[in-house]
Parts: C-alpha cells; structure tokens; sequence
C-alpha cells in the first residue's frame, strides 16, 4: 500500500495522537506531498514544536505513529 493511501485512511489518528504528544501542525512533505510515492516509499511528517518537546516527546510520536 502506498503511503498516500494510510495518511488518507489514518488522517484522524494521526492527528489524535499528534495532540495527545503535545506537539501541533502535522505536515507532509516529500514524495506523498508530490503524488511520487510508491509502495517502497515512506511517510515524512514535520510537526512544531512545544516549549516541552523533548526528543524523548518526538521519538514517543515516531514510535505511536
């Protein structure tokens, strides 16, 4: 399945759990944004930052997401 395709299905979670980790503004960049993703490809997400965003806070994010 391509990447496109579990964003589109998981947009909800993904934004549920973005919040729960207190981190905000989900974004997609790279081959999903461009429509260039394939079955190899990967899912590349940014979020902002809060004042207590830790990498402990951003690897918790990876590894829920």
């Amino acid at each position: 399945m391509r990447p496109s395709e579990v964003l589109e299905k998981n947009r909800d979670a993904i934004r549920a759990i973005v919040a729960r980790r207190r981190v905000s503004n989900p974004r997609v960049y790279g081959s999903v944004l461009h429509g260039l993703d394939g079955e190899d490809s990967d899912l590349d997400l940014i979020v902002d930052p809060s004042s207590d965003t830790s990498l402990f806070t951003l690897g918790g994010l990876q590894w829920e997401l």
